[in-house]
């Protein structure tokens, strides 16, 4: 992330915005803040937003939270892998798939969360002839 000031992950919710989803339940709404603050303090991360059925405004109460963490290229791996980035979820189930790129998470109160870690295409150039 660039600072605090000038990015919101998502509308996620950083702490610093009263943003409420809709059809999120509080327990939803928790987790959505909590996985919001790890994500802002890796500052390799340029932005994450919320997906899936929370993320369209058709959840309800047995919905997951999909939440799509955009990386600069080369790093989404090392991103999902960091050592202690789900001690948050104390988790006591991860799944990883398509290399580690995405990580389905099950906390100790059967809350259900996804991370989708996706990178940034850099821009090549011709170099000036």
């Amino acid at each position: 992330m660039s600072t605090a000031d000038d990015m919101c992950i998502l509308a996620l919710s950083c702490g610093r915005c009263s943003i409420r989803h809709p059809t999120m339940t509080p327990e939803q709404q928790s987790l959505v803040d909590a996985i919001s603050a790890v994500l802002q303090g890796d500052p390799r991360i340029e932005a994450a937003w919320l997906a899936g059925s929370l993320g369209r405004n058709a959840g309800d109460e047995f919905s997951d939270v999909d939440v799509v963490v955009l990386c600069p290229d080369g790093t989404a791996n090392e991103i999902a892998a960091k050592p202690g980035l789900l001690n948050f979820a104390k988790p006591v189930l991860i799944n990883t798939l398509f290399g580690g790129r995405v990580v389905n998470v099950i906390t100790p109160d059967w809350q259900r969360f996804d991370l989708v870690f996706a990178a940034t295409l850099l821009e090549h150039t011709a170099a000036p002839a």
